[in-house]
């Protein structure tokens, strides 16, 4: 092809006398028949390329991947263990957001090699992997509800994707209020500081309780302390806003900065409530959620 191209450029055009005007057709002829002769093998390339290079997937499950959703008894194991970790991932997550510690709330996870999980360090990252991780979850927990399963075991499965469910849209609310948080943590106000160091406190209480929960197995224990839990953000809340009022009442608070503090604790709130539902569905099964649930008509 090379000789044939000379050939035709040589014959066609006063090459002799204009030698950079025969380089340059002779460029362009020779990538316009390379274009044609290999278009029609681009997509074989494309494929062969594939197979030789794969793409390198980020797997960010730490138990599913390794587990074949067709025997149920391991699958269900790994399902919870992962579900586990993504609970952690959201307490994770939320403490990145209010700038705590997450290493003295949280205790250090392991994988099944009994290798610590590094958790992401970057808080955007972190929220993107959750993404991932909801979305292989609900995916693996239909592969095994496609299996043979009793009713013990579809209650477990439907019960731990309505935790991920819940855990998830914690992370989000507090996602999606972080602007709030921001402005009270920047503000060189000390009454907003205040506040955000109340929101700080609040949380890191939660989480310190709600993790030493996740090692207990016994629903006499669990129940009440959940209820507890609830009731004391349901409490903690109309005494949020007693002190709002109270405070532009006594003009200690500028009007200017209480849609920013509502905003924030009502964020905040249903973060919260959103965490203890997941911890509910985790740790409680059918018959224990409903004494969960008549709990607070018990005590009162």
């Amino acid at each position: 092809m090379f000789s044939v191209i000379v050939s035709l450029v040589t014959n066609s055009f006063d090459v002799a006398n204009d030698p950079v005007t025969g380089i340059a057709i002779f460029h362009t002829i020779f990538n316009v028949l390379g274009v044609v002769v290999f278009t029609p093998f681009v997509g074989y390339i494309a494929k062969l390329i594939k197979k030789v290079y794969p793409e390198k997937k980020d797997i960010h499950t730490k138990f599913i991947h390794a587990t074949l959703s067709e025997f149920p008894e391991a699958s269900i194991n790994a399902f919870q263990k992962e579900v586990n970790y993504l609970i952690q991932l959201s307490m994770h997550h939320n403490l990145k957001a209010l700038h705590i510690d997450e290493t003295l709330v949280l205790k250090p996870f392991r994988d099944n090699e009994n290798i610590s999980v590094k958790f992401p360090i970057d808080r955007p990252k972190t929220y993107e992997v959750i993404k991932n991780l909801h979305a292989e979850l609900f995916s693996y927990g239909a592969k095994i509800q496609a299996n043979v399963l009793n009713e013990i075991e579809a209650d477990l499965i439907n019960r731990n994707l309505h935790c991920v469910r819940y855990a998830v849209t914690s992370s989000k609310t507090i996602k999606d209020y972080q602007h709030e948080f921001d402005e009270l943590y920047n503000s060189d106000k000390e009454i907003s500081l205040s506040y955000y160091q109340y929101f700080r406190q609040e949380m890191t209480s939660l989480y310190l309780k709600l993790v030493q929960l996740l090692e207990e197995k016994d629903p006499a224990v669990i129940i009440p302390e959940l209820r507890k839990l609830t009731d004391h953000i349901k409490e903690e809340n109309r005494n949020f806003n007693k002190s709002i009022i109270n405070k532009l009442t006594q003009k200690e608070l500028p009007e200017q900065l209480v849609n920013n503090v509502l905003s924030a604790q009502r964020g905040f709130s249903q973060s919260e409530i959103q965490m203890i539902v997941a911890m509910k569905s985790f740790l409680l099964n059918e018959e224990d959620a409903r004494i969960y649930d008549g709990f607070e008509d018990v005590v009162m």
